[in-house]
Order: C-alpha cells, then sequence, then structure tokens
C-alpha cells in the first residue's frame, strides 16, 4: 500500500489518464479521490461515472455533459462493465474532449489481460488509461490494513454518532485477522456498519457481539484452510484427546475430498469407498459439530 501511495502521488503530478485494477471492495475509488486531492493546482470538482450496465442513453449523457465540463477530476468506474461498442463510444468522448483540462481516471475489477482476451475490455481503451497503472491489492494480502482500518472506523463513528468503542478483544482481533475477506474493504465496512448498528453503551467489542453470519464465516473459513501438517505430532505441539484429533483429521479429510470433486457427494463417496448416505451422514455430523458414529 505504500507503493500504491507512491504510485498516486505520482500519478497527481503527471495529470495523464489512470488506469485503478483490484477486486471490488478494494477501494479503489477510494484511490481515485485521493488523486484528486493530491492535484496542484486543484481540480473544481471529482465526478464519478459508474459503468455498471450497458446503458446506452447513460454514455449519451455523459457526452452532453462533458461538453460543458473542464479542469475537473473525471471516474470512469468498472469501464470493463459497459458493453464492447460502449467502451468505444465511451474513448471517442474522451478523445473528443482531449483540450478540456480534465483528468480521466478508471478502474477495472479483473486483470486487463485476460478481459482483453475475454472480449470484455477494449483494447484501445485500455491503451488510453494505461499511462499509469495502479493495482490495488486484495485485502488478504495485506491484512496489517484489517487493525488501523477499524480503529479508524470507530473513531469516525465517535465523531459522527458518538459510538462507546475503546477496546476490541483478541477474540475479535482474531476472527477479524483469520478471515480472508473474499468482499475486501467493502466487506469489512458492512460488518462495521452492522455492529455499530447494534452498540448502545458498549466501550468493549467482544466476540458475542459480532453477527451470527459473520462467526460462522469465519468457522467454516478456519475449518477449510487447514492444512496436511496441522495433524502431524510434533515435539512442540500439545497433544489432543484422541477423539478430538480423529474428528479434526476426519473433517479435514472429507472436505478435501469434496473440494476434489468440486462439491460433489457422489463422486467424493465413491472415491472414499463409501455410500453417498454415510458420506452425507458424516458431513452433517461434522457440521453440527459432534463426532460420527
Amino acid at each position: 500500500m505504500k507503493d500504491v501511495k507512491e504510485r498516486s502521488i505520482k500519478a497527481a503530478h503527471v495529470r495523464m489518464p489512470v488506469l485503478l485494477t483490484g477486486e471490488a471492495g478494494t477501494g479503489k475509488d477510494l484511490i481515485a479521490e485521493a488523486i484528486h486531492h493530491q492535484l496542484s493546482p486543484p481540480n473544481e470538482q471529482f465526478i464519478s461515472l459508474y459503468c455498471h450496465s450497458s446503458d446506452k442513453h447513460l454514455i449519451d449523457k455523459f457526452e452532453k455533459e462533458l461538453r460543458s465540463l473542464s479542469n475537473c477530476t473525471i471516474f470512469c468506474e468498472r469501464i470493463d462493465l459497459l458493453s464492447i461498442d460502449l467502451q468505444i463510444k465511451l474513448l471517442d468522448i474522451l478523445n473528443a474532449n482531449s483540450n478540456s483540462k480534465n483528468l480521466y481516471i478508471a478502474s477495472i475489477g479483473l486483470d486487463p489481460i485476460d478481459l482483453i482476451a475475454k472480449k470484455q475490455l477494449s483494447k484501445e481503451l485500455y491503451y488510453y488509461f494505461t499511462t499509469v497503472t495502479i493495482n490495488i491489492p486484495p485485502l488478504r494480502e495485506r491484512t496489517e490494513d484489517i487493525l488501523p482500518f477499524v480503529e479508524d472506523y470507530f473513531h469516525r463513528y465517535l465523531n459522527r454518532y458518538g459510538s462507546t468503542i475503546k477496546e476490541i478483544e483478541e477474540d475479535v482481533i482474531e476472527a477479524l485477522l483469520s478471515y480472508d475477506w473474499p468482499g475486501n474493504l467493502k466487506e469489512l465496512e458492512l460488518l462495521l456498519d452492522e455492529i455499530s448498528s447494534m452498540i448502545t453503551t458498549e466501550r468493549i467489542l467482544k466476540f458475542d457481539m459480532l453477527p451470527l453470519h459473520f462467526k460462522l464465516k469465519v468457522q467454516d473459513f478456519n475449518e477449510s484452510s487447514k492444512k496436511a501438517e496441522d495433524f502431524v505430532i510434533s515435539s512442540d505441539k500439545d497433544l489432543l484427546p484422541l477423539d478430538e484429533y480423529l474428528r479434526e483429521a476426519e473433517a479435514y479429510y472429507l472436505q478435501k475430498a469434496m473440494d476434489k470433486h468440486d462439491g460433489n457427494v457422489t463422486k467424493a463417496a465413491e472415491a472414499l469407498g463409501m455410500s453417498r448416505q454415510n458420506l452425507q451422514y458424516r458431513l452433517r455430523k461434522i457440521k453440527n459439530g459432534s463426532t460420527p458414529q
């Protein structure tokens, strides 16, 4: 993220088209706004064009409004979600307004080479924005950002709504850091919104205050992320009771069989040499937290 920050500052200095890449929810819109606020001299306003659907009327309206806009930052969010025809139309509009002193920033949600190969991204539009390219990594690759984001959120919430949260329990921290956050920062922010809506006078964020759906997701993720070496006995590991060890080892092995066969119970059961009903019974017992007999 330090590299992202440095490249964003450089992008503001050169004032040339910028392409932001990264998964949904990584904060590409925040980076675009940060570039806008770093401009010197500043642009007059920051305008977002949401390209989340192939709506021809949206692009036509944008074309008309752009004629009266000058010295602005225009953020074209998720240009890869437009049809190829509308992407080409967007490129024509941008080229026709090249003398307006606007700064154009675009974002895409996947690797541009893959998008071009799948004909989901116009090569010409990609080249227009690729003067400066900044990739924002997913949250699972920068877990050191999670706690500062949470602390900043509650600080902002304190100033806005008078939040009383001053401390976070260790169990909550462990849950936040162990989860892989497929929805990235947006998913984390929505979780914090949900938690905050239930806070009254609590000063410590405890594990039992987390929404049930998040507790289940953390539990499922931790179970599925175990490795074979977790079941190897080494001198520095405490011995588990035999029934607990066998239960965890069986859960690991059955889940690996299911993963190998893409969740197909029939195929997994055949590979394991058991009936489909027996496998379903054991998976159900494991999910409910009891040991199959």
